[in-house]
């Protein structure tokens, strides 16, 4: 967790600086959650406090005040609600964690399938997020400005 930490620090600092962070990416200013709202996100209340939403290249996270109004999807899913939480998209596909164990999908809307991305969410951020991972996730990733911002900081 530590290393994601200092992750999190450098990607912040590098987008506040960078004159395309518009194009690239944008974190925000984390969210402060009361031990009733950790309890309804779930794992996810570890990035919103880092960064209430965020914006990777073709991945977005939603913000905690975004997260209610993003989870008609998950309620054609088994499981439902009490299993899962959407918590963004892939370009424009649903990101979602199990809340069983803390797993992240990707639901493809015209199969209706699952694809488990990442065992759990450190490893999603530091692997699909911040990672070679991102590459399995995007088509067009050496056109992709955020893949060109992972090779620059040298994460890929």
């Amino acid at each position: 967790m530590e290393r994601l930490e200092d992750i999190f620090k450098k990607v912040k600092n590098e987008l506040l600086t960078s004159e395309d962070n518009i194009i690239i990416g944008k974190m925000n200013n984390g969210a402060e959650l009361n031990a009733a709202s950790m309890m309804e996100v779930d794992a996810y209340s570890i990035f919103l406090e880092k960064s209430d939403g965020a914006r990777y290249g073709s991945i977005d996270l939603w913000s905690y005040s975004e997260l209610k109004e993003n989870q008609f999807r998950v309620s054609v899913l088994e499981g439902q609600h009490e299993k899962w939480i959407e918590i963004g998209q892939v370009l424009y596909e649903p990101l979602l964690l199990c809340k069983e164990n803390n797993s992240v999908y990707l639901f493809n809307t015209d199969t209706e399938q699952l694809y488990c991305i990442s065992s759990d969410l450190c490893s999603f951020f530091e692997n699909c997020v911040f990672g070679a991972g991102y590459i399995a996730l995007v088509p067009d990733y050496h056109n992709d400005d955020w893949y060109k911002f992972l090779k620059r900081l040298h994460f890929v």
